[in-house]
């Protein structure tokens, strides 16, 4: 029943705003496949650009919606030919030109660039926290015991830099509150900063499970992942 609802809704959305092209940036959700099937049955165009950089253990075929996929990284390209049958001349690699940008510039210049942009004093270490948003599968409780849990380990650490890296998802004014209260009034956050720039610096990066961990060790960043409490 959720599959059909979502599919008339995707029918609803496209006949109302009818586009010349869809671009879809997701494939886990009924939503995004839902619009990416009804876009099929209406003859438009629909382009696949999931940012994924890896193929599921699962082997459900979510790339089949596309009339053309782009893909970060040939190692996906290949797999998804190899293990999904996907039409190779049907997908396109393409890079980060986020990454990219960072990459070129050389490390020691970036370094004092994004120092300078958050009025850091040289010479200490850099550590990126990646903020994670509530959701289904991350309550509010385990929230508020991963950055207590950062703090209290940042103790030992009297002397390191730390920046706050905002989900996109996450009211920035509610959580400048509660990091507050969770004792932690003088946090460094920030939600519009390229998280690319601030890997391709640090001297670790600190994370629940996100995807943001491969794009660290991409940029030469080694990753802390906190999975329990304390």
């Amino acid at each position: 029943l959720l599959a059909l609802l979502f599919q008339e809704a995707a029918f609803r959305a496209l006949d109302a705003l009818a586009p010349s092209a869809l671009v879809v940036t997701s494939n886990r959700r009924y939503a995004e496949r839902a619009l990416a099937l009804a876009a099929r049955e209406r003859g438009i165009p629909c382009l696949l650009f999931s940012g994924t950089l890896l193929v599921g253990r699962d082997k459900q075929r979510l790339f089949d919606v596309a009339d053309r996929l782009l893909v970060i990284g040939q190692h996906l390209k290949e797999r998804l030919v190899t293990e999904q049958d996907a039409p190779p001349d049907r997908i396109c690699v393409v890079g980060d030109p986020r990454s990219k940008a960072a990459r070129l510039i050389p490390r020691d210049r970036l370094r004092a660039e994004v120092f300078r942009d958050f009025g850091l004093a040289a010479g200490a270490p850099l550590l990126v926290m990646v903020s994670k948003y509530v959701s289904l599968l991350f309550s509010t409780s385990e929230k508020e015991a991963f950055y207590r849990t950062i703090i209290a380990a940042l103790g030992h650490l009297p002397a390191a830099h730390v920046v706050i890296k905002v989900h996109p998802n996450e009211d920035f004014k509610l959580l400048r509150r509660q990091v507050g209260e969770w004792g932690w009034p003088d946090a460094i956050l920030t939600k519009d900063y390229d998280i690319h720039r601030l890997f391709r610096v640090a001297d670790a990066a600190i994370m629940v499970t996100s995807m943001g961990g491969l794009e660290a060790m991409a940029l030469g960043c080694p990753v802390v992942a906190v999975q329990v409490p304390g």
